[in-house]
């Protein structure tokens, strides 16, 4: 048995195995009713031109372990993107706000928004999810952030210590 896929299952607080990520060591406890939602976002050009028409893609995926309704995604566009077009593969979105409604445990669903880039200045853009009729028990995935024109790090100096150091950096 590998150390890093071990865990204590305590009496009456099941932890099923679709809720554990072995590389990560991280554990998801649920309280009774509740469901972990989930948001990622990822956009086809980082370093657009004035100008360009870029694509933002938005993935809510409902961990489970139960059905999700009342589910909503926010992205109010920056002021410097100016919107162009939008789909859905579920519900209905207007202003910013996707109505996906009900989502099935393990099920995923995607939005698409299509935008023109105003400007050659940093740009973040952030997607928030929420389910109205049920609470989130692991919220730290509900909001999912891409930036545009990011500065780009030309040198890193980082001192490291004669033992184990662990680096971690976007590339």
């Amino acid at each position: 048995e590998d150390e890093w896929f071990r865990f204590e299952r305590l009496p009456g607080r099941d932890i099923y195995d679709r809720f554990i990520e072995p590389v990560s060591q991280t554990v998801k406890q649920l309280e009774s009713g509740q469901l972990d939602l989930g948001i990622t976002k990822m956009v086809d050009d980082a370093r657009p031109d004035v100008g360009q028409d870029v694509t933002f893609t938005i993935v809510v995926t409902n961990y489970g372990p139960t059905d999700a309704s009342g589910v909503e995604v926010t992205d109010m566009l920056d002021a410097d993107l100016t919107f162009v077009s939008q789909t859905a593969t579920q519900g209905s979105e207007a202003s910013g706000v996707w109505t996906v409604g009900s989502l099935v445990a393990g099920g995923q669903a995607t939005w698409t928004i299509t935008a023109t880039v105003d400007s050659a200045d940093e740009i973040a853009n952030t997607a928030t999810i929420t389910a109205v009729d049920q609470p989130d028990g692991a919220p730290s995935n509900d909001s999912a952030m891409v930036v545009l024109n990011e500065p780009a790090v030309t040198s890193v100096n980082i001192a490291l210590d004669m033992d184990w150091n662990l680096v971690s950096m976007p590339i």
